[in-house]
């Protein structure tokens, strides 16, 4: 009852509307092409009547069995229960309401059958329907409903059973798959969270350092340091709160950073950040925020030393509607997969990639013991992604 405007509810509801209506439909075309004289109320309140077994036992499967047993993985007493409630069912409508369709010919052959029991004798056929002793009435119909009607009707409500079953497995299933994708968003949002607060901390502290450093060596530098740390931070805590992110911005986010990285570099470690001119055409394509940034800060994590000389190469171009980052550094981790603290590492990154650009994406990466090279290619999009 609380899901009753979900999708399941509302199929159910028109695909029972349309069984209750089409008997409605057929009795009143009958009569307005004067097939009969009359628009049969009682037939179709008898037709209504046989439907009723049906019913109770959808609303049964439906709101006892199948949530409480089927999707409970005991499906042997689900089949069990659902055969044994069918059967009844019939059992009961068949002997109180008879399929009135059939009791014309079924006792007009009784009537002409010389074994008919001794106290079927005082049941009158008038207009071919049999009118006497009730229980005898009753009784006689209900064997023949036995060896007529019931195992058709019994086929047919396990058929009911079975594609009631179908389309709530379907429905389900369904269900399942949204409900997984929303709990990897989720997790990917909240990954994207702890990247942004694991960049705060150590990268704003290190640059505050050096920012002091430069108070007395170079004002001017100090303070043009500061401005861009504030960009920094207005990108961290507002824009990138956004599924996709201008390629242009993102960029400007990279350069900034490596920049204010810069600052901690002497002149053992070469740095080279190469990007697409301003003219480029596919700057106005959109991607996913701080999604190169991880990279970027594993080359500075482990591919600086302050004894020994090192490099650290970032490319990033456009070929056509693909973008194409390329970051090579020297690797003094001895680590093939190094991971930044907290676990945002290149694992992550892969997960985020398949989320977001499912087999449409490349990513090559080779360690060895002297060097880390990532090699990634992804698709452009025009448009923004909506917020989810």
């Amino acid at each position: 009852m609380r899901n009753r405007f979900s999708p399941e509810t509302t199929f159910y509801i028109v695909v029972w509307g349309i069984l209750l209506l089409i008997p409605a439909f057929a009795e009143l075309y009958d009569y307005l092409v004067d097939i009969t004289d009359h628009f049969d109320w009682r037939g179709l309140c008898f037709v209504y009547v046989r439907f009723l077994p049906y019913l109770l036992l959808f609303l049964l499967c439906k709101l006892v069995l199948e949530p409480k047993l089927f999707f409970k993985q005991k499906q042997p007493a689900f089949f069990i229960i659902s055969f044994i409630a069918a059967v009844v069912l019939l059992l009961v409508s068949g002997y109180f309401i008879p399929p009135r369709s059939h009791r014309s010919w079924i006792f007009v052959e009784q009537k002409n059958d010389t074994h008919l029991p001794r106290q079927s004798t005082d049941i009158q056929f008038i207009d071919g329907e049999p009118v006497g002793n009730r229980e005898i009435v009753q009784n006689l119909n209900f064997k023949s409903y036995l060896r007529g009607p019931f195992f058709p009707r019994l086929l047919m409500a396990l058929l009911m059973n079975g594609s009631s079953l179908a389309c709530a497995a379907l429905f389900r299933s369904s269900k399942d798959k949204l409900m997984l994708k929303e709990q990897q968003a989720a997790q990917l949002q909240s990954e994207l969270t702890h990247l942004k607060y694991q960049i705060n901390p150590h990268f704003f502290m290190n640059t505050l350092n050096n920012i002091h450093a430069l108070v007395d060596i170079d004002s001017e530098l100090a303070k043009q340091t500061i401005i861009e740390l504030s960009h920094l931070m207005r990108y961290i805590l507002y824009e990138s709160d956004h599924p996709t992110v201008p390629l242009r911005r993102e960029l400007d986010f990279i350069r900034q950073c490596i920049n204010l990285i810069r600052l901690r570099c002497d002149e053992s470690v070469s740095l080279t950040f190469t990007e697409p001119e301003t003219n480029t055409p596919g700057l106005d394509s959109y991607i996913p925020p701080l999604l190169l940034i991880p990279f970027i800060g594993n080359a500075f994590k482990h591919g600086i030393s302050y004894r020994e000389p090192s490099f650290i190469d970032v490319n990033i171009a456009i070929e056509g509607r693909t973008l194409h980052f390329h970051c090579a550094n020297s690797n003094y981790s001895r680590n093939s997969m190094p991971k930044q603290p907290g676990g945002i590492g290149l694992d992550n990154v892969r997960k985020r990639l398949e989320f977001i650009y499912p087999g449409s994406y490349t990513l090559d990466i080779v360690p060895t013991e002297k060097d880390f090279t990532v090699d990634l290619w992804l698709p452009l999009t025009s448009t923004p992604q909506p917020p989810s």
